[in-house]
């Protein structure tokens, strides 16, 4: 069955801009570089998937350990 998502996701950062992947299930979503000013914007990430009946798990990488996420 498929399902939406909507997703914020606010970047904490300072000088480079940070890379992120987001995973439903262990599957790859997206990769981006939050490239916005950290402390006035945040992205939301509309995610399409077809899920079963049950539990399933969002995860937020950051490929850059120095920032901070949040969904």
């Amino acid at each position: 069955m498929e399902h939406k998502l909507e997703v914020d996701v606010h970047a904490h950062w300072n000088d480079n801009p940070p890379v992120y992947r987001l995973y439903v299930d262990n599957e790859i979503f997206t990769e981006r570089t939050f490239s916005w000013i950290s402390y006035q914007f945040y992205l939301t990430e509309h995610l399409c998937c077809n899920l079963s009946t049950g539990v399933h798990t969002l995860k937020l990488e950051s490929l850059n350990t120095e920032y901070r996420f949040e969904l």
